[in-house]
């Protein structure tokens, strides 16, 4: 892989002038500089700059938006075959995406195994990736957590079939276990029936009281909602973020504090959402803090990930408008840790160049926030 991660172009130290920076807090014309792979400075434009900033590089951004890449929380690349990962991965770079967390599951093997056939998996790839664990609330005990951290994951889903479980005795050290060792649980309800089915949603309902009942007194953990948003039927309990997964077209992006990351569609083709002119800004403050910031909080990788300051990766993304209209999955440049990679990224970046990334414990966020 080589010490610089990038080892067919190397990212050069230039300036991206002109554009509108955004980040979860807001936006703002800013120039943004970008040195060996790194963000070195974003500087209102407004500002004077050193003239070591003037003598770098240009590149015109003006009238562009300018965003932190995308952060993919529900990678399954590792069980496919190559040329299908290549394809899929090459079709979420061009949406946007521009890190992985690749879920891996201890029912495969031995995790220390399970674990290293995903980083051989991602060896193939050009996008950095975190690993997470994915496994059965039956498969869960403290022991698999200890071993988690041991080797670095920070995001643990859980999948609940039985309400049940959670009247179970266990849970509480389960929980307790997950904060001693500085894990992020994500609950994923898996109910027997089609979610929007009456007997769905009655499970749903059970497995929901459930969930009050076995995290009172405990850290809440994110629910990861079978629900496209979170405003169905079923309610959630006050104090539970949660976590929905984007699919179709929409308009308007919500501001629902208890959501915390709009996770991305299995099928890139799925990711589409379009928003007018007249809202791009409170939009796009929203998309980044739900697709970037936050999903790299929620993995323990931020701020390495998920936001455009002094230090970070500079993956961003450079949006413009179209008949009116932002398409936030088709994105006009795409930069990986400052590379821009165009209509074929395993082009410009070679596989081999991804790297795994030790994540860093995410409970110590308030996720539910804006930064």
């Amino acid at each position: 892989m080589g010490p610089s991660g990038l080892n067919r172009r190397t990212a050069v130290d230039y300036v991206v002038r002109g554009g509108t920076v955004v980040t979860a807090r807001g936006a703002m014309r800013a120039d943004l500089w970008v040195c060996g792979g790194k963000v070195e400075r974003v500087v209102a434009s407004d500002e004077e700059q050193e003239t070591v900033i003037r003598d770098v590089p240009a590149l015109d951004a003006e009238g562009a938006w300018i965003t932190p890449g995308w952060v993919l929380t529900n990678g399954s690349f590792a069980a496919a075959t190559s040329a299908p990962y290549r394809e899929q991965l090459g079709a979420w770079i061009r949406r946007g995406v521009t890190t992985v967390v690749e879920a891996v599951d201890p029912r495969q093997g031995p995790l220390s195994d399970v674990i290293d056939r995903g980083c051989a998996v991602h060896f193939n790839s050009c996008l950095d990736y975190g690993l997470k664990l994915d496994v059965p609330f039956e498969a869960v005990n403290r022991f698999l957590f200890s071993y988690a951290g041991r080797h670095g994951l920070r995001l643990v889903d859980v999948r609940v079939r039985d309400p049940q479980h959670f009247g179970h005795s266990r849970w509480g050290e389960l929980l307790m276990a997950a904060k001693n060792h500085g894990l992020r649980l994500v609950l994923r309800p898996e109910p027997p029936h089609p979610e929007d089915s009456p007997e769905g949603l009655r499970w749903l309902s059970r497995w929901v009281a459930r969930v009050a009942e076995g995290v009172s007194g405990y850290t809440p953990p994110v629910v990861a909602w079978p629900f496209e948003r979170p405003d169905r039927p079923v309610s959630l309990p006050e104090g539970l973020s949660v976590a929905c997964t984007l699919s179709g077209t929409g308009e308007d992006v919500t501001g629902d504090p208890r959501v915390i990351a709009l996770c991305l569609p299995e099928e890139p083709a799925k990711a589409r959402w379009d928003v007018p002119a007249e809202r791009a800004h409170t939009a796009l403050v929203e998309a980044v803090r739900l697709l970037a910031t936050n999903p790299a909080k929620l993995a323990g990788l931020y701020p390495q990930k998920g936001c455009l300051a002094p230090g970070s990766d500079a993956d961003f993304l450079l949006f413009r408008y179209r008949d009116g209209r932002l398409p936030l999955f088709a994105p006009d440049a795409v930069a990986v840790r400052g590379v821009f990679v165009g209509s074929e990224p395993f082009r410009a970046l070679s596989p081999g160049s991804g790297r795994l990334l030790l994540s860093r414990p995410a409970h110590l966020y308030a996720l539910s926030a804006p930064l």
